[in-house]
């Protein structure tokens, strides 16, 4: 719990200038979140195809970043198409990858992809509204966390398949906590009706939860708790945005469809 509390206190002083800042400063803290979370994508195979794979990975991933957030469209989605091509071909030259590997791969650079462009289009709205996603989906974590540590009674699993930890309390007290300030905050970042708001936060409660449930499959799928160690108490870089890919992906979805 401790170590938890401090990486997350040098998370926030680290985070909140970089995003409130400029762009390009959100631009630099998400690519950093994204290349180190490739990285440990990428060692999910290092016995299979070496210690190298993850550090190659996670290189094509910033230079899929870099090309999103500063070139022409018809570059990025050409590098892409070349990318999960070349991941789609690991099988024909290795035995030892199989092509659900390959998939997980490729599932992820689409999923990075689609971030880049949630992250655009959430940030063209204004940058506080692109803080107040990325708050939204650290309270559910932390909601659910805290409700499900303290909650006096039996808890019920959520899905022991999936995440045996998480409970049924855990998960409804994220949603409330995060519900409630969510609400309150939306309007002044925001001028949006009330509808809009009761909606919009709660699909970030949810969508957020299902990004964490989400890699937790993928680390249950190969036998692994964390995808890394490098945040004391919170595991690996994706294991702290799995919500935060998600909510951008779902938000950015629901601006390009209204705006």
């Amino acid at each position: 719990m401790k170590k938890r509390i401090i990486t997350a206190a040098i998370l926030i002083l680290v985070c909140v200038p970089c995003i409130l800042w400029n762009k390009i400063s959100a631009d630099i803290l998400l690519m950093v979140f994204l290349t180190c979370s490739a990285f440990e994508i990428g060692r999910i195979y290092h016995k299979k195809l070496g210690k190298v794979f993850p550090l190659i990975f996670s290189i094509l991933i910033l230079v899929l970043c870099l090309l999103f957030l500063y070139t022409k469209e018809n570059i990025v989605y050409s590098y892409f198409v070349l990318m999960v091509m070349a991941v789609a071909c690991i099988p024909i030259f290795s035995r030892k990858i199989k092509l659900d590997d390959c998939a997980v791969t490729a599932l992820f650079t689409t999923v990075v992809l689609f971030t880049l462009r949630g992250y655009n289009a959430v940030y063209g709205v204004n940058k506080y509204l692109f803080f107040f996603v990325i708050l939204i989906s650290c309270l559910v974590d932390a909601g659910a966390y805290f409700t499900g540590s303290f909650w006096p009674k039996e808890k019920h699993k959520l899905d022991e398949r999936i995440s045996p930890n998480k409970s049924i309390e855990g998960s409804v007290g994220g949603i409330i906590i995060a519900f409630i300030i969510g609400f309150i905050l939306l309007p002044h970042i925001v001028k949006t009706d009330i509808l809009f708001r009761v909606l919009y936060v709660l699909m970030l409660t949810i969508t957020g939860q299902i990004g964490d449930l989400f890699f937790s499959m993928i680390k249950r799928h190969y036998g692994i708790k964390d995808f890394g160690d490098a945040l004391a108490g919170h595991g690996g870089f994706l294991d702290r945005i799995d919500s935060i890919i998600f909510n951008l992906i779902s938000s950015g979805i629901l601006i390009l469809l209204l705006l």
